[in-house]
């Protein structure tokens, strides 16, 4: 066998080899994404049944969103006894948000830990939280409720798509706060994408009609992605800010505005 044969065939030996261990290594690249991506899946569908558990607890015959805002009752014992945390609960129609409200020492507690008490794995849900600066029977004039913008469309992922298209909102948009004190219906009358640095909207001391009406048209006044046409007329009782990230790398914030426009003590209160 000639030298330069020789040469070739062992350059084809090596060559075949390295693409043994490249293919090796591209399919065992495969199976592990794979598996994490089944992982993935896993725990989105053990939160989602987590959460379908709570509010069977919560509403054993269904909240119907069509009963009077008194007759919105949750069963607060039930809830307690989950997670004694619980300060209320919101649900905005035709969204899929649908959630109990917790409050911890800081807003940090709830932003991975979800109402279940699970610090979560690969999928960091946490749970809809209250601001730490809120009073937690939400007696303050402006309310401000977290939650995270998930890929699968849940917890607060509808407020992010709202606030990305606003058509969403041509037609109105309603959601209602629930607690054990006071139930209250709430309009959107604004929505927008806001730096996450700027803590300016965090205002919580707004307890007269005036200050609500100064808060609101300063939201107005910042050309947000969405606003009412008649925001600055309707006399909104208490003030709900949902709040989600709006992108990856968490520079920005997406907001929907509210106001009550009725509120109701609960039923059997």
């Amino acid at each position: 066998m000639g030298l330069k044969r020789f040469r070739a065939q062992e350059t084809e030996r090596r060559g075949e080899a390295l693409r043994k261990v490249v293919v090796g290594l591209g399919m065992a690249l495969a199976l592990a994404c794979l598996g994490f991506a089944a992982c993935v899946l896993l725990e989105y569908h053990a939160a989602s049944k987590a959460y379908d558990d709570v509010r069977a607890a919560a509403f054993p015959e269904g909240l119907d969103a069509s009963v009077s805002l008194a007759d919105m009752r949750p069963d607060w014992e039930a809830l307690r006894t989950i997670n004694s945390d619980v300060v209320g609960w919101i649900v905005m129609p035709g969204t899929g948000i649908d959630y109990p409200i917790v409050q911890g020492q800081s807003d940090a507690e709830y932003l991975r830990k979800s109402y279940l008490g699970d610090a979560g794995g690969f999928v960091m849900e946490g749970s809809i939280f209250l601001s730490e600066l809120n009073k937690p029977d939400f007696s303050d004039g402006g309310n401000f409720i977290y939650g995270h913008n998930m890929n699968d469309g849940s917890m607060f992922a509808p407020v992010y798509q709202m606030v990305a298209d606003p058509s969403r909102l041509a037609g109105g948009a309603e959601f209602f706060v629930l607690s054990p004190g006071r139930n209250y219906r709430c309009e959107v009358y604004a929505a927008d994408a806001v730096p996450r640095e700027d803590t300016g909207i965090l205002v919580t001391d707004l307890e007269d009609a005036e200050a609500r009406s100064e808060y609101v048209r300063a939201r107005l006044a910042e050309d947000p992605a969405f606003a009412a046409p008649d925001a600055e007329t309707r006399g909104f009782g208490k003030l709900f800010t949902l709040v989600t990230c709006t992108d990856l790398a968490a520079t920005t914030r997406s907001a929907l505005y509210g106001g009550s426009v009725e509120e109701a003590v609960p039923a059997g209160t």
